[in-house]
């Protein structure tokens, strides 16, 4: 069993502001931009909280904004797709100018992942969301969150580009999936579509972009997994 998240521990997660923050609330100070303001901390925690590799349990007492499907919003960062990106050779580019600390599976080609649902656009500018999964959840689980949030189904082309773009904003110590439709997702020898996920070990820029295959009918693992959605709003 993990153990409590305390004071301190969520504090050094969430970063200066929060003792100040914590001390108004529990102060009971009010004012017209306050209830913001407590609102953005609650966030915060349970986002702080949920991505501690130790802690998939959001703490008690803690409000937390908890979609249809139980999927928690941790992560909501913009992204614009640079003007010379191109779909067809995204992959083997991403592979050539991987650095060293990078690990990317053998079968994340372009060939294997071309029938990707949605493309995305040169120049365009999109929200990467990343959801947690405070259950255990399937795949169609997953696939009804993108649903639910308008998301685009981008596959291992989406989660390569996050990573060349907003790595520094991916959570540590989770395995980042990145959905698409099973007829869309490559097919092994054994006639499994494993679905693409990335994993950041540090700070240091130490990825690994690899493929799990998880059936329709079993669940992911809350505790080391969580869902990266494309949204055009």
């Amino acid at each position: 069993m993990a153990n409590p998240v305390t004071d301190h521990d969520i504090a050094e997660a969430v970063g200066p502001g929060f003792g100040a923050t914590m001390r108004l609330i529990k102060a009971g100070v009010r004012g017209p931009d306050f209830q913001a303001l407590i609102d953005d901390e609650k966030r915060r925690l349970r986002a702080a909280a949920y991505l501690r590799a130790d802690c998939p349990i959001l703490p008690a007492g803690i409000v937390s904004s908890v979609d249809e499907g139980g999927f928690v919003l941790l992560v909501t960062v913009p992204l614009v797709v640079p003007k010379k990106y191109n779909h067809e050779r995204q992959l083997d580019s991403f592979r050539k100018t991987a650095i060293q600390t990078l690990f990317i599976h053998r079968n994340i080609t372009d060939q294997n992942f071309a029938r990707v649902t949605q493309r995305l656009e040169p120049g365009k500018s999109y929200w990467i969301k990343i959801f947690g999964i405070p259950h255990w959840a399937n795949s169609d689980d997953c696939l009804r969150l993108y649903e639910a949030h308008h998301g685009l189904l981008t596959g291992v082309q989406g989660l390569s580009l996050a990573y060349q773009e907003i790595r520094g904003s991916l959570p540590v110590g989770k395995r980042i999936l990145s959905f698409d439709r099973k007829e869309a997702l490559w097919k092994d020898a054994n006639g499994h579509h494993p679905v693409p996920w990335a994993y950041r070990y540090d700070f240091d820029d130490h990825f690994q972009f690899d493929l799990e295959c998880s059936p329709l009918e079993l669940p992911w693992d809350p505790t080391i997994h969580c869902v990266l959605v494309f949204c055009e709003r």
